[in-house]
């Protein structure tokens, strides 16, 4: 329903919950938008090598799609605009080749865009990516996009088996695919300096699982291939909600229940992983590690700036010591411009 406001025989203006202020003027409808993003809940936030900013908008119930801000306006990329989107869950951006962009969906596979900022294809059901409900076969949950040094996009997908695929996006644009030799569904995926894929399960618990086809990781069962690190080799819990790659190759782990752990050898990732205590009882929603190696850490009571080696905690903010600027404690996403800073 919307409210119509009067303004003469010729003119009218209405409300609308998606277009903003819809006015009627020469029999023609004129859309008035306020400028801002289309939705408040933006999440999986990245930033391209242009400084454009990307953020998804949810997993559930509205969801509208994907964004993009060039620092002076919004762009939206919703089903409205770009039916073959076909599903609104978007919620995690990661930066390909060449500035592309992959964004991926909870239930609609994953959406590449090009150094142009155009939608070259969804990759779903239809055209290569294996369904993740078996009542819904055109259902494809993708937890992330992470692109190798020789520019080939590992699209790490969640089957209805309950394990975890990585189809391989090569250079040629042909998929190949590698499957887990663990059952766990994932919810997330990074890659290290070492092209060593990393991934894990959220509450699903599992801990850490790591894949690299030409590198022995140590303590692995082949030579190259699947590993899993769990409590039983140190972690403070297997609840693992992110990971990320500082600028020395040290691998950050946040859990949902139990802070951060760092593993120092990603090659020998079994051999010392360090809990960081003082946000040990922390739920950790995101690490994001800035120029200067420093991490900057998302949780549900706030942001905390920590030192490159994460002895010290240099500052933190919230809702009470930004007097309101922060809007909630619960930060969900965190990302840098590497070249502003």
């Amino acid at each position: 329903m919307g409210v119509s406001i009067r303004q003469g025989p010729h003119h009218s203006a209405q409300k609308s919950t998606k277009t903003g202020i819809l006015k009627l003027e020469n029999n023609k409808w004129l859309t008035i938008v306020p400028p801002g993003p289309p939705v408040n809940n933006l999440l999986g936030l990245a930033i391209d090598e242009v400084g454009d900013l990307w953020a998804g908008t949810g997993t559930r119930e509205g969801a509208s799609g994907f964004l993009r801000f060039d620092k002076s306006k919004w762009f939206v990329y919703n089903i409205d605009q770009y039916p073959e989107l076909r599903v609104p869950y978007y919620y995690r951006v990661d930066i390909g080749k060449d500035n592309s962009k992959w964004i991926s969906n909870w239930c609609g596979g994953v959406a590449h865009l090009n150094t142009n900022n155009q939608i070259v294809k969804v990759f779903n059901q239809s055209n290569g990516l294996p369904p993740t409900l078996t009542h819904d076969t055109m259902c494809v949950v993708v937890a992330g996009v992470v692109t190798d040094r020789d520019g080939k996009a590992w699209i790490n997908v969640r089957t209805g088996r309950g394990d975890t695929l990585l189809v391989v996006f090569n250079n040629d644009s042909s998929l190949s695919y590698i499957k887990s030799k663990y059952s766990f569904i994932s919810t997330g995926i990074t890659i290290d300096h070492n092209q060593t894929k990393w991934m894990w399960g959220g509450t699903n618990g599992g801990g850490l699982f790591f894949f690299n086809e030409t590198r022995k990781i140590g303590g692995s069962a082949n030579e190259t291939g699947w590993g899993n690190i769990t409590k039983l080799n140190g972690l403070s819990s297997n609840n693992v909600s992110v990971v990320a790659v500082d600028n020395n190759g040290e691998i950050w782990i946040g859990t949902t229940d139990a802070g951060i752990n760092i593993i120092f050898d990603p090659l020998n990732p079994f051999n010392r992983i360090a809990q960081y205590n003082p946000l040990r009882e922390q739920k950790i929603n995101d690490i994001c590690v800035d120029p200067l190696n420093q991490k900057w850490v998302a949780t549900s009571k706030g942001i905390y700036l920590l030192s490159e080696d994460g002895v010290n905690i240099i500052s933190s903010f919230t809702v009470d010591n930004t007097n309101g600027k922060l809007l909630d404690d619960n930060v969900i996403s965190i990302t840098i411009n590497r070249k502003t800073g």
